[in-house]
């Protein structure tokens, strides 16, 4: 009787093994992307209620808002402002960069976007939209949403 495994069953073992790992490998990689747009959507959405909380509660007596800005080149990015009235009167207090794969695609490229939260209603004056999606991934979107009522929702 033969002890040991011939060199035919290693070859098996070690290519099976292989597709596992490369399998392992893919899915993993597309978990941590997909990851990346959910942080980044779910950060958006914590600002968001940042600035609904700060304007429900009258706070320095403003509006608050986040401006989205997507440029041509760079890094995407949003600030969070008080104003008196728009965004071009406020006050910058935060400024947040998206991850790197993760991009605007609503605003436009080369456009900009404001959600402004009225005092102590923390209302928007119309429905506002905020897309986000994968460099590497264009059809994996996320889509926040601001109703006018101050819902925000993914």
């Amino acid at each position: 009787m033969q002890k040991g495994f011939s060199l035919l069953e290693l070859i098996i073992v070690v290519g099976i093994l292989a597709i596992l790992a490369s399998l392992t490998t893919m899915l993993g990689v597309g978990y941590f992307r997909s990851a990346s747009l959910d942080q980044g959507a779910g950060e958006i959405i914590l600002q968001l209620r940042k600035a609904q909380a700060k304007a429900m509660s009258g706070e320095n007596g403003l509006r608050w808002g986040i401006h989205f800005v997507n440029p041509v080149s760079g890094a995407h990015y949003y600030q969070l402002f008080s104003t008196a009235s728009d965004f071009s009167a406020g006050q910058i207090q935060e400024m947040i960069y998206l991850d790197e794969r993760v991009n605007f695609s609503q605003p436009s490229s080369e456009n900009t976007l404001d959600v402004v939260f009225l005092k102590n209603t923390g209302k928007v004056a119309a429905d506002v939209s905020v897309a986000v999606f994968l460099t590497s991934d264009t059809a994996n979107i996320r889509t926040i949403t601001v109703s006018r009522e101050g819902r925000i929702s993914e």
